[in-house]
């Protein structure tokens, strides 16, 4: 969902049917937040970085409290408003994509990093949110493998078993598949 672009937030009464049919037939929802790339509110007119704020979300969470969400990007830029969401909502989880290449290694190292010692790394996905630049993938789990900050299990965590519980598929299934297994 990437109603920020139009100036739509996540607690708009029109998105509330999106949001009841999703939770009734248990479908993950991943919600774009947090800011967008440089010269956003330029390039869509409608675009407003205020209905990016994670906190927009509580009224949906509380609704539905079963409904799985993941907020695109770490919600870049309200920091302290997703750490919120994450401490009152299990089931709302963040994924990093395009975020550890679009800025510093230090600069990634710190959103990240402080998610992490806060105790949210069983919540973090990794995202590669290339439409455009497909060659990054490999490059974005190359960084998280050689982040020196993470241990061996975050890192996994990361790259693979968060996903596979937020998504409720099967991991022995998911490492078959991966290793080209029947």
């Amino acid at each position: 969902v990437s109603n920020q672009y139009v100036g739509i937030g996540p607690d708009d009464p029109r998105m509330m049917p999106f949001w009841d049919l999703a939770a009734e037939l248990d479908i993950p929802v991943a919600i774009h937040m947090g800011t967008g790339p440089p010269g956003t509110a330029a390039l869509s007119p409608g675009y407003l970085v205020s209905k990016g704020n994670p906190l927009l979300l509580e009224p949906v969470l509380t609704r539905h409290p079963n409904l799985r969400v993941s907020i695109m990007h770490m919600a870049e830029g309200f920091e302290d408003e997703l750490r919120m969401i994450l401490y009152s909502y299990p089931n709302v989880y963040v994924d990093i994509g395009a975020l550890m290449w679009l800025h510093t290694e230090r600069d990634f190292e710190r959103m990240l990093g402080g998610l992490v010692d806060a105790g949210w790394g069983g919540r973090i996905m990794h995202g590669s949110d290339q439409m455009n630049w497909p060659g990054l993938i490999s490059r974005s789990i190359e960084i998280i493998r050689n982040a020196d900050y993470l241990s061996d299990e975050q890192k996994e965590g990361i790259l693979f078993s968060n996903a596979v519980r937020f998504l409720k598929l099967d991991p022995q299934e998911i490492r078959r598949r991966a290793m080209g297994e029947p």
